[in-house]
C-alpha cells in the first residue's frame, strides 16, 4: 500500500510543492532549495518519499551518519527540523502508525542501527503534531524533550514594552536615550558586518556560526529571499547588535535563527533592544508568533537557566520540541 523511494534531484521541485503546498507540518527548511544549499560531501543524504495509492503523501529529509559502529538514518543532520513531513490525507492514526512502521522496516532493510527523527515543532504545524507525536512514541521511540520559548501575540498587550520586564523596559529606554535605532539591512556589506559579530558573540563558547558567510549571502539573495529577514541595532551609523530571522509565512510565524551583539557594547545591552524591537516588528507584520528558539542543551538533558530567564523577560510562553530515537 506504501510505496518507499529514495530521493533524487529530479524530484527537487515535486518534494518541495508538496512540503510547501500539501503537507500539514512541512517548512522551508524541509524544501530541498534550503536542503540543497549544503556543500556536496558535508552529508550523504538518504531521504525518502512515501507514495500512498500512488500519490506522493510524505516525504522524510534524512541523511546517512555513519561512525564504525553504528549506521544513524537522521533526519536532517543539515536542518533544524527534518521528521516525517505528511500530508492531512494520512494525518489518521491508523495511517501515520502504518506509515512509521513501514519506514521503519524500509530503513531496518538499509542495514541502519538506529533512527533519530526531530520532527517539525507544533508552532510550524497545522493542525498541530500530537499524533505524529503520540505514534512514534506508541511505537517504542525514545523521547528527548528540548524547551522552546516564544511569544504569543494572541496574549500581547498592544503596548510592546508594558510586555517586558521591568528591568528590560529600563534598558529598552536607555538604549533609546542613547540614541540606538534598528533598521532592516541586506546588503552583502552589512550581512558580513553581522556575521563578524555573530562570530565574535560565540567566541566566548568555543563556537563558530553554523553558517559561513558566504552561506548567509546565498541563503538571502539566491534560495530564501522572501523567507529571510535581518535586524540591526545602530548606534551613530555603526551595527552593534543584529539578528536574524526565519519567517514561515504559512504559519505566520518568525524564528531568530540568530542574535548576536558586539561585546564592547555589552554594557548598553543592545540585544535586549534588538529582543524588543523584533517582537514590535512582527506584531505589526500581523505574525501570530515568535519563537525564540531552544534554551536547553544536549537533546534537553540540560537547561541554560541564563538564556530562558532572558526569554522569558519579552512575556514569553513555552512550546516542547521533541526529538524521537530507537534503536534498530
Amino acid at each position: 500500500m506504501y510505496e518507499i523511494i529514495e530521493y533524487n534531484n529530479e524530484y527537487e521541485k515535486t518534494w518541495d510543492d508538496f512540503v510547501e503546498n500539501t503537507s500539514i507540518n512541512g517548512t522551508f527548511l524541509q524544501e530541498r532549495r534550503f536542503l540543497n544549499y549544503h556543500p556536496q560531501g558535508r552529508f550523504q543524504d538518504a531521504s525518502l518519499m512515501v507514495f500512498y495509492k500512488g500519490k506522493l503523501e510524505a516525504v522524510i529529509p534524512a541523511c546517512k551518519q555513519q561512525n564504525a559502529e553504528k549506521k544513524i538514518f537522521n533526519s536532517h543532520a543539515g536542518s533544524t527540523y527534518g521528521g516525517i513531513v505528511i500530508s492531512r490525507y494520512l494525518y489518521k492514526a491508523d495511517k501515520v502508525l502504518g506509515l512509521i512502521n513501514e519506514v521503519e522496516q524500509y530503513i531496518s532493510k538499509q542495514k541502519y542501527t538506529s533512527i533519530l527523527y526531530k520532527p517539525t515543532m507544533n508552532l510550524l504545524c497545522n493542525p498541530k503534531g500530537d499524533l505524529l507525536s503520540y505514534c512514534l512514541g506508541y511505537c517504542g521511540y525514545k523521547e528527548y524533550k528540548e524547551l522552546n520559548i516564544y511569544v504569543n501575540y494572541a496574549n500581547y498587550n498592544p503596548d510592546i514594552l508594558s510586555n517586558l520586564s521591568k528591568m528590560k523596559q529600563r534598558i529598552i529606554k536607555k538604549c533609546e536615550k542613547t540614541g540606538v535605532v534598528v533598521k532592516e539591512f541586506d546588503s552583502k556589506e552589512e550581512i558580513k558586518i553581522f556575521h563578524d559579530i555573530l562570530t565574535q558573540n560565540l567566541k566566548k563558547y568555543n563556537k563558530t556560526p553554523v553558517h559561513t558567510v558566504e552561506e548567509l549571502i546565498d541563503l538571502k539573495k539566491n534560495r530564501l529571499t522572501k523567507e529571510i529577514r535581518f535586524l540591526g541595532a545602530y548606534l551613530d551609523g555603526k551595527m552593534i547588535a543584529g539578528t536574524m530571522i526565519f519567517e514561515f509565512h504559512k504559519y505566520k510565524c518568525a524564528h531568530t535563527q540568530y542574535l548576536a551583539a558586539d561585546p564592547e557594547y555589552n554594557k548598553l545591552s543592545p540585544m535586549s533592544y534588538i529582543y524588543y524591537k523584533t517582537a514590535e516588528f512582527y506584531y505589526y507584520c500581523h505574525f501570530e508568533k515568535l519563537s525564540w528558539g531552544i534554551s536547553t542543551e544536549d537533546n534537553g538533558t540540560k537547561i541554560n537557566m541564563g538564556l530562558t530567564t532572558n526569554k522569558e523577560e519579552y512575556g514569553s510562553e513555552y512550546n516542547l520540541v521533541t526529538i524521537y530515537e530507537k534503536e534498530l
